[in-house]
């Protein structure tokens, strides 16, 4: 739902959203020696403030995503796992409107309106798109889910609705898939990522994925080889592209086809690029539908809750025990005070979600001190995620702290980088009121998937009310339905006994900031990392944040993102 040309939080123009893809489209159409279709990969109903206002105020006008995507004649979308963050009953509401054909092949939602597959015109041909969601959903959504709907394995699907649309006459398969790209036999292929897995199938003629908020054709890609051609853009042979996220980009794929001995269409060649946004449009076709509820979610944005006296900035929150993540933890723990039996100990767990990564180096948390309001909410907790708590043991606890910590390197040698490829810092949750040390000297005790390392572990001194944490206290840890359902890969919190879900997690904090409107006090930091002494990491975050309170020396810009050498 990233549509104006602005930063969703802050409304600084940007040359991002549908409304900056606009000229691009317009650009490529007009160079266009043939047909043209305009296809969506999806996760488009979440995401922005925008979005949350329509869902919860603004359901007696039309979807946005759906009304500019038809403004711009864009013909198939398919479901992306955002699609669901606001409930089923919303979804089959805004899907039952006016806009592109909805497809997605391994989504079983008997009597809604998601088809298979659809056949579209394009001169002398028949083209056939079919799309899929990742089956992850199920861990993501699990609750939402069950009894209700079904995903399925997308290679299969896909194999079985590509050949239906052949036999309706369809010359060329397009597959819209919302999942990335990874090797044969990576943990995140199967459920989450199978775009390499669904070319590889040979069933299909073409492919546009997302998901992973990479870039593809892009020869910083992570991974090559294996049938991944980032430079020409192919997975096994098959023209592929993954455009850039948020609004930032178009991908585009150009097919040059011919007629084989049996008289079938072939891709005898192609060319696949991206095209990046650069500039912001001051004027559009999109803007009688965004403009009212750009208005509207503005009004509803500045709506002043409470107050702060330290600014609540996200850039270290990786580092050291940040306010920012303090507030979270500290609305969760005054709505289960009201909501939770008191039987047994409360805690709980919060990650930064704007924490740079693959999102930029402007996608930090940078409120001030002063005012909050709901945009200032937004800005710290932007997803849909309901509140929910987990009865668990201190071991379990101790294990959710380890897995958190593998987001570190292992500071084995100077100037490693502190954060593992691939690690996200939302998935680094820090739980309170627990204090704790994290020994990034020592090696994890779990890999990036949940796997045991065999390591003894890294995180210790763990102390609730200044004594050590035995493994069978009992606890209640206040979480979210991402984690509580399996998100993170955190051992045994899938099978973990769960609360009935409360509210989505940011409308606790406003509730909880409006009980409080001059403020609440955060604490003092309660974790620390630490090494052995001397040992240094290099630290990529936000280029406009002050230093760390660890000692570090500032070095260069790197694609954006101001690199630290952290001593400690």
């Amino acid at each position: 739902m990233h549509l104006a040309a602005e930063d969703p939080i802050t409304a600084a123009p940007r040359a991002q959203g549908l409304a900056a893809l606009v000229p691009l489209i317009e650009a490529a159409r007009a160079d266009a020696v043939g047909d043209v279709v305009l296809l969506d990969n999806g996760d488009g109903l979440q995401g922005t403030p925008m979005a949350e206002w329509h869902a919860r105020c603004g359901m007696e006008a039309p979807n946005l995503l759906r009304a500019a995507l038809a403004r711009l004649n864009c013909a198939v979308t398919t479901l992306g796992n955002h699609e669901f963050d606001f409930g089923l009953d919303y979804l089959a509401r805004v899907l039952g409107e006016p806009g592109p054909t909805v497809v997605c092949c391994n989504f079983d939602w008997p009597g809604h309106p998601v088809s298979e597959g659809i056949l579209l015109d394009a001169g002398p041909l028949k083209i056939g798109v079919t799309g899929v969601v990742p089956p992850r959903i199920h861990v993501w959504h699990r609750r939402l889910l069950e009894g209700a709907a079904r995903a399925s394995d997308p290679v299969p699907a896909v194999a079985k609705a590509a050949a239906g649309l052949r036999a309706q006459g369809a010359d060329l398969v397009i597959c819209l898939c919302h999942g990335g790209i990874v090797p044969e036999g990576h943990p995140e292929e199967a459920r989450e990522n199978p775009a390499r897995a669904v070319a590889a199938s040979g069933t299909v003629d073409a492919l546009i994925t997302g998901h992973q908020h990479l870039r593809f054709p892009d020869p910083a890609f992570p991974f090559q080889g294996e049938g991944i051609d980032p430079l020409t853009g192919a997975l096994h042979g098959v023209p592929t592209v993954m455009p850039p996220a948020l609004g930032r980009g178009i991908g585009l794929l150009d097919l040059r086809i011919a007629r084989s001995e049996r008289g079938m269409w072939t891709v005898t060649e192609h060319h696949a690029e991206l095209r990046d946004a650069t500039d912001v449009p001051t004027c559009g076709i999109l803007d009688d539908i965004i403009a009212p509820a750009h208005c509207n979610t503005a009004r509803r944005l500045d709506a002043p809750l409470s107050h702060t006296s330290v600014p609540l900035w996200t850039a270290h929150s990786t580092l050291e025990d940040t306010p920012a993540m303090r507030l979270i933890q500290r609305a969760q723990l005054w709505y289960m005070k009201q909501h939770l039996p008191c039987d047994v100990p409360h805690l709980a767990a919060a990650s930064p979600f704007r924490a740079g990564g693959r999102n930029g180096p402007d996608a930090y948390t940078r409120i001030p001190a002063g005012p909050l309001t709901r945009r200032s909410v937004a800005d710290l907790y932007p997803f849909e995620n309901p509140f929910v708590a987990l009865k668990v043991t201190g071991r379990m606890v101790r294990d959710w702290l380890e897995m958190s910590a593998s987001l570190h390197g292992h500071l084995n040698n100077p100037d490693t980088a502190l954060h593992r490829d691939g690690a996200a810092a939302f998935n680094f949750d820090m739980i309170a009121p627990l204090t704790y040390q994290i020994d990034v000297s020592r090696p994890p005790a779990f890999d990036l998937h949940g796997q045991r390392t065999g390591a003894p572990g890294r995180v210790s001194e763990i102390l609730l009310d200044g004594a050590p944490l035995c493994d069978d206290t009992a606890l209640w840890v206040g979480t979210n339905t991402y984690r509580a359902g399996g998100g993170g890969s955190f051992p045994g919190l899938a099978e973990a006994e769960c609360s009935d879900e409360g509210p989505p997690v940011a409308q606790l904090i406003c509730a909880f900031l409006e009980a409080h409107p001059t403020g609440v006090e955060l604490g003092k930091p309660a974790w620390s990392l630490t090494a052995e002494p001397g040992a240094t990491a290099l630290y990529e975050t936000d280029p406009v944040a002050p230093p760390p309170r660890q000692e570090a020396e500032r070095l260069q810009i790197v694609h954006g993102f101001q690199r630290w050498r952290v001593r400690f």
